[in-house]
């Protein structure tokens, strides 16, 4: 949901960074099939700074989008890069990460979890400078989070068919894909999308995110 002085397309491109992705990897569980819950994406913490500096970001990102489309090869050198460009515009300065195979947490930081990768972030986290304030998605910039569709997917008509939008159809970058649209088997109203939805993978590959449109036709 679209809230004021929050750019839709900035939280996707926020959780489709190496920051991110970071913290997710931080809340995922789950060895064969990771996954994470909707209470732990509510505790994502994402530097919300003033609304043009969201709006310049999403300009170099869509730009960025754009020349990955036409030129592929220089295109991808240029997405190696973006998590710098996506840093140095919220200011925020990263720790140095070092692999350590001994540390130190307090007791209160354990949270219920034992994992090490969990816990050896937890230092890291701390570290982490930004002019801007964290804010929880939660208490924010989610309303309402539900879980999506778990249908089979099968060949549909795009004229008249509720697309079915699967984790699959999203590329890495935020990106939908159209070589292979889908309906669900059995499509129940309630999953319907709203303009400015952001879809989040939460099991599989977990914090790929996607902003649905409204042009896109009616889809869940």
């Amino acid at each position: 949901k679209e809230l004021e002085g929050v750019l839709p397309k900035y939280v996707e491109i926020f959780l489709n960074s190496e920051i991110g992705r970071t913290q997710l990897a931080r809340k995922t569980s789950g060895q064969v099939q990771p996954k994470i819950t909707t209470d732990d994406v509510k505790t994502i913490r994402i530097p919300l700074p003033p609304p043009e500096i969201q709006h310049h970001i999403v300009e170099i990102m869509q730009s960025a989008y754009a020349q990955k489309r036409q030129k592929e090869g220089k295109a991808d050198a240029l997405f190696e890069s973006i998590d710098a460009y996506v840093l140095e515009e919220l200011g925020i300065e990263m720790p140095a990460v070092e692999e350590k195979k001994c540390f130190v947490i307090y007791a209160e930081d354990i949270g219920g979890r034992i994992d090490p990768f969990y816990l050896r972030n937890i230092p890291y986290f701390r570290d982490i400078k930004t002019p801007y304030p964290l804010i929880p998605l939660g208490s924010l910039l989610i309303d309402k989070p539900q879980y999506g569709a778990n249908e089979r997917a099968i060949n549909g008509n795009p004229e008249s068919d509720i697309r079915y939008i699967r984790i699959t159809d999203i590329d890495d970058y935020g990106n939908l894909l159209n070589d292979d649209w889908k309906t669900a088997e059995n499509v129940d109203e309630k999953y319907l999308l709203r303009e400015n939805d952001v879809l989040f993978a939460r099991s599989g590959s977990v914090g790929r995110g996607f902003v649905y449109k409204n042009k896109l036709g009616r889809a869940i």
